[in-house]
């Protein structure tokens, strides 16, 4: 969030924050600035200046960046449950194709009459075995394993705290 710098003493208001265009052109400012630190340091009358103001000017930039923060969280947990929806939906999906090939095959008789080799047999009986246990636990995945992927994607807790807080100088002080 950008916003620009008025001496407290001659304020009328707390501090505005700047648009997207603003600060666009702000943030520019300042990686100009970053890149040239160091080249210039800014006279220690105005840092004790910026210092001495710096709890209000965080105070007052606060309520925005929260506001801003609520929005950029609100957009997130819509995006995000709109992507935990669409996974649940494909898993969802795909569970139910993999049930519906098991019970079309296990609705195939056996062709007992067929001359298999013992181990073909017995594998056969296995993969019935397994199907009927599989097509069990697939009821229960069916249920929960889509909602626990859009739980997954649910937003649990979020927070705003301001990280640091830069001020672009004049160079003419």
């Amino acid at each position: 969030m950008t916003a620009r710098w008025i001496d407290p003493a001659a304020r009328t208001g707390p501090l505005q924050p700047f648009g997207r265009e603003g600060e666009s052109s702000t943030l520019e400012l300042l990686e100009r600035a970053v890149d040239e630190a160091g080249q210039r340091l800014v006279a220690a009358p105005a840092q004790a200046r910026i210092q001495s103001n710096l709890a209000t000017d965080l105070a007052q930039l606060l309520a925005p960046l929260r506001e801003r923060a609520e929005r950029a969280q609100l957009q997130a947990s819509q995006r995000l449950s709109e992507r935990g929806a669409a996974e649940a939906k494909a898993l969802l999906e795909t569970l139910q194709a993999q049930r519906n090939r098991v019970l079309e095959q296990s609705k195939v008789p056996m062709q007992s009459e067929l001359d298999f080799a013992p181990e073909e047999k017995s594998q056969l009986d296995a993969d019935r075995r397994y199907w009927s246990r599989w097509l069990v636990q697939v009821e229960q995945d069916l249920v929960q394993e889509p909602e626990r992927i859009r739980s997954f994607y649910r937003v649990q807790t979020h927070r705003v705290e301001p990280l640091g807080i830069a001020y672009l100088w004049p160079v003419t002080g």
